[in-house]
């Protein structure tokens, strides 16, 4: 997966529109950033094939921080 297709991803299951998240947008200004918003993250890092701790997840606090726990390129 790329960066670009984890990122479209990512706004599937943070509720944002197309073309909507960029690598510097605040996961607390997303509405979608929530428990349900969480597990949708942590699913779309498993389709990548990276488990991750929850707790480094909720230490993320821009999408880019996201895709550099992904290591999509």
């Amino acid at each position: 997966m790329t960066k670009e297709e984890f990122i479209s991803e990512l706004e599937f299951v943070l509720n944002t529109r197309a073309g909507e998240l960029s690598e510097s947008v605040e996961l607390v200004s997303l509405s979608g950033w929530d428990s349900t918003g969480m597990l949708g993250v942590i699913a779309v890092l498993d389709d990548v094939g990276v488990a991750i701790p929850v707790a480094k997840i909720r230490e993320s606090r821009t999408v880019g921080d996201l895709v550099k726990l992904a290591e999509v390129q």
